[in-house]
């Protein structure tokens, strides 16, 4: 994978700030290797609930294997049970392609 197919943690932060219309998230895991951030996932509080995105860049990985570089969104209930996850972001030819 070529360096500019990898893109940095400021330019994914950016990314999940175009996403979530805020920076008002916490960071509950990141993981980087050799080639910079590989895994970051953050979550938001709802009023019932919460929402995780996460970043996985493409690769296989301890904590998961991706085809592509992707943003998924989990959306959790108050119970902390998932009730719905999607693709919302993906990287193509090193332009992120947003899913509504």
């Amino acid at each position: 994978m070529a360096s500019e197919d990898i893109p940095s943690q400021k330019k994914v932060k950016s990314v999940f700030k175009q996403l979530t219309r805020t920076t008002a998230w916490e960071s509950i895991c990141r993981a980087t290797d050799k080639q910079g951030l590989y895994l970051w996932i953050i979550r938001l509080k709802q009023k019932e609930g919460f929402v995780t995105y996460s970043y996985l860049r493409r690769g296989n990985f301890p904590e998961g294997r991706s085809l592509d570089t992707v943003i998924h969104i989990s959306i959790f209930d108050a119970q902390g049970d998932i009730k719905e996850k999607r693709l919302v972001a993906k990287l193509k030819q090193g332009k992120w392609k947003i899913t509504p």
